[in-house]
């Protein structure tokens, strides 16, 4: 059976399935009708990856059944997650991550106490039941990590088929992932596959600071069940949706080659929309903030235009832009979404803030990296880019805007004393890094190896020693006495 002929049975079906109602709150959910595969999109060829072997992007698909229930604050969730094992090795065990476990208690949450307005809200997840390639699974909850121990090894090459049943638990709290003032805020809501290399698993944990993540992209086709009175903005586009005659909605959402797939569900909010080229920007802002949203909007839109002409298209159909109210973080990107906390929109780096989150779609989305353990690539490449953005804008070339020196930049989050000492680094130092890189290249040249990069990792996981390669191919030299003024 042909790709497209397979994709549009399973659009069919899911669309007869839009106007079934959920029994998930009352007990047991249906199966999933989804094809159990990972052909539903084709990527095109895969590109190499040396050193994060398992998932591959091409060959992963992640197929989502939810159900919101906004006055219990829960989400009753089965996933099928289609795979093919690429390590090169037998697997005896998978590792996912499960976010919401990081708000369980008090103590551990990564949320600081002013983003509890009303006292501390519990989060979580339960996992209901697992079962890889039809076998039911024993899985063990560890930190942000869930286990499971397979019955049978997973031979190389061996297709896998994992499904999940599961319940989590949104805690009220402001924050990117909870609820506050009409707005679901559910980044990193599902079980994710870990990553794993030739020296193991990716193994994150709680750390109330940065991104504990390092995520492959894959392909993401997810049913929706919500309020009909919230709009709801995800990665994916909406190609499908129903009205039920119970006050709830059914929506289908598609997404291809995505790092991740952001869930935000708002109630009361101004939708904004600008066309820019092929992309639909979208803000969603509450009414009284609908001014500084239109402003907002524009800038966002001079931003995406100044990427595409640098270093190549954004991907993706739609940009959203939501107005939270968010706490711990100024701004905070998803693929295809970049929230605002709602208290920047009077800064006056509210620029370059926009253009830092939105430059995350090419240095996290689009070329993906170990967030917990090489948080400088990608945070340090966003902010480099916002501060190119700013100098075209105020036409001027100036170099570097700060006096960081060189400094060691590979450190993995547990390394950091605390977010000063990772902003210090990450953002600042990764930033330093590009702009002494300028200096012993040329602005020309250093676009000119940021264009390879993409190229060469576009939906891929990129390491430090991948960068380092780049750079020596593209300064057709070798840079090693740079890279050691940085430890790298």
């Amino acid at each position: 059976m042909t790709r497209n002929r397979t994709f549009t049975i399973v659009i069919i079906a899911l669309l007869c399935l839009l106007a079934v109602c959920y029994l998930w709150p009352a007990g047991v959910g249906a199966a999933l009708p989804f094809n159990s595969r990972s052909d539903l999109w084709d990527p095109g060829k895969s590109q190499q990856q040396p050193v994060y072997t398992f998932p591959r992007a091409e060959k992963t698909s992640y197929q989502m059944d939810l159900y919101l229930d906004t006055l219990n604050r829960t989400i009753y969730g089965q996933s099928l997650i289609s795979t093919v094992n690429s390590s090169g090795g037998v697997l005896g065990e998978l590792w996912l991550t499960v976010y919401p476990q990081a708000f369980q208690s008090k103590g551990l949450s990564p949320a600081p106490a002013a983003a509890y307005s009303q006292g501390f809200s519990r989060g979580g997840m339960q996992i209901k039941q697992i079962q890889v390639n039809g076998e039911n699974s024993e899985f063990l909850m560890e930190d942000i990590s869930l286990k499971i121990m397979l019955l049978r090894e997973l031979l190389p090459e061996q297709e896998i088929d994992i499904r999940i049943s599961w319940l989590a638990e949104v805690p009220r709290v402001g924050y990117r992932y909870g609820t506050q003032d009409g707005i679901f805020m559910l980044g990193h809501i599902y079980p994710v596959l870990n990553t794993l290399t030739a020296d193991g698993w990716c193994l994150p944990t709680n750390i109330p600071f940065g991104d504990p993540f390092c995520l492959s992209a894959a392909n993401y086709l997810v049913r929706i069940n919500a309020p009909q009175h919230y709009q709801l903005l995800t990665s994916g586009e909406k190609i499908a949706g129903l009205a039920l005659d119970n006050g709830r909605e059914n929506h289908l959402f598609k997404a291809e080659m995505v790092r991740d797939f952001s869930l935000t569900a708002v109630s009361g909010y101004e939708k904004l929309q600008q066309q820019h080229q092929n992309t639909t920007l979208n803000c969603y802002v509450p009414p009284r903030l609908k001014e500084e949203g239109k402003q907002m909007l524009a800038e966002a839109g001079r931003i995406l235009e100044y990427f595409n002409c640098m270093w190549g298209s954004y991907p993706y159909g739609e940009l959203n832009l939501v107005v939270a109210p968010m706490h711990g973080f100024a701004g905070m990107e998803y693929a295809g979404v970049v929230y605002v906390a709602e208290n920047q929109l009077s800064s006056p780096g509210l620029g370059n803030l926009l253009a830092h989150e939105i430059a995350h779609q090419w240095w996290y989305g689009m070329v993906g990296n170990d967030q917990y353990d090489e948080p400088w690539l990608d945070e340090g490449l966003a902010s480099y880019s916002a501060s190119l953005y700013l100098n075209y804008r105020q036409a001027t070339t100036s170099s570097t805007p700060m006096a960081v020196q060189a400094m060691k930049l590979d450190r993995a989050l547990p390394e950091f004393s605390g977010p000063d000492q990772y902003h210090s680094v990450a953002y600042q130092g990764g930033e330093s890094f590009w702009w002494a890189l300028e200096e012993e290249l040329g602005h020309d040249k250093v676009q000119k190896i940021l264009r390879s990069y993409l190229a060469k990792y576009k939906y891929q996981l990129a390491s430090t020693a991948d960068l380092k390669q780049v750079i020596n191919q593209e300064a057709h030299r070798d840079m090693s006495s740079f890279f050691s003024r940085w430890s790298l």
